[in-house]
């Protein structure tokens, strides 16, 4: 299997770079620097500046391109004031307020079918939303219940009960709120907020958090807002989410507790583990973003560390995953996305 790679580098004369995200329908980046202005940018072109004067830009949390009104929406994790901005493009740059949100913005991804918008507020509130805003369900993170399409017990009985095999009592005795048995340490900051993650078809979305006390779970919900299902306590998780289409699991990145090392995880749609790989990463490196190429041959993970970041890129053969392509770089990866016409570029 052949990975294409291409890399090309900003204009010298553009700040830092706070948030970014791929033009839909086209080959160009907008991204916001660090001193307020949009810039767009494709590969071998110089950047065009679309506006400037957005304030606060370092708290942007996410950025989403409209091009069918000409608009980007911005989003902040700021705790007061307007969290949810429009930037007008056309006919002229202008800034408005579009919304306000308990806590500030901690997530926000749009479903594929570019329908609906999925938020995450700083009080742990799923909201669902139309492109235009409009409000269709929301849903706490921290609701009671495993979900709509929980287990039905067959008699298995309590873990303390249960056969652990060469594990022995010590495996039977342990919380069952955390599966290693130990009081989880404090992460990178990125790992205390939530991610969301939708599946390619648009009908799911899985989104990660933290419940008070530090443990991590991931849920997932259907595109009205239902809770479906929620997995065991993760302790360790990161701030990393997203689907591989075919075979449809949920991917995220996990710092064992016991190891001190970093592997990939993917869970089932019901929540249960379904694998997991070594990744050959020092430990203090944290991982920031994954994302399957659209045929799901090919995995790409970013991480960051000491004031440099690294894109791996690993495929996947007779069930083993195997590291395929290595880039390190000074500064920090904003954004990295697989090409939506070319599968492995």
């Amino acid at each position: 299997m052949s990975v294409r790679w291409e890399r090309a580098s900003v204009a010298p004369d553009v700040a830092g770079v706070a948030a970014a995200e791929c033009r839909s329908g086209g080959d160009g980046v907008l991204a916001l620097t660090t001193d307020g202005a949009l810039v767009e940018w494709s590969p071998g072109e110089e950047p065009i500046e679309l506006g400037r004067g957005i304030q606060d830009a370092c708290r942007c949390s996410r950025l989403l391109d409209f091009p069918d009104d000409a608009s980007v929406l911005l989003a902040f994790a700021t705790s007061s004031g307007e969290q949810l901005w429009r930037a007008r493009l056309s006919p002229t740059f202008s800034l408005e307020p579009a919304g306000e949100v308990s806590g500030g913005v901690l997530a926000l991804e749009r479903s594929p079918d570019e329908e609906l918008l999925a938020l995450v507020g700083g009080l742990g509130v799923l909201v669902l939303m139309t492109s235009e805003l409009d409000p269709l369900a929301e849903s706490s993170l921290f609701q009671e219940g495993f979900g709509r399409d929980s287990f039905v017990n067959v008699g298995w009985g309590s873990k303390r009960t249960q056969f652990h095999g060469s594990l022995g009592k010590k495996a039977a005795l342990a919380d069952e709120e955390s599966p290693d048995g130990k009081v989880l340490e404090k992460r990178d900051e990125d790992g205390l907020h939530p991610c969301i993650a939708w599946r390619d078809d648009g009908e799911l979305l899985a989104v990660s958090y933290v419940e008070p006390g530090q443990r991590s779970r991931v849920r997932v919900f259907d595109r009205r807002g239902t809770l479906l299902t929620t997995s065991e306590c993760l302790s360790g998780l990161e701030k990393c989410l997203c689907w591989r289409p075919s075979p449809s699991l949920i991917a995220s990145s996990l710092l064992t507790m016991h190891s001190k090392k970093r592997e990939v995880i993917f869970l089932e749609k019901n929540g249960l583990r379904h694998g997991e790989f070594p990744r050959p990463f020092q430990t203090d490196q944290v991982t920031t973003h994954l994302a399957f190429s659209p045929n799901s041959d090919v995995l790409m993970v970013c991480s960051r560390s000491n004031g440099s970041s690294c894109l791996q890129v690993f495929t996947c053969s007779n069930y083993h995953w195997c590291l395929k392509l290595s880039w390190t770089t000074a500064g920090d990866i904003v954004h990295a996305a697989w090409d939506k016409v070319d599968d492995l570029r």
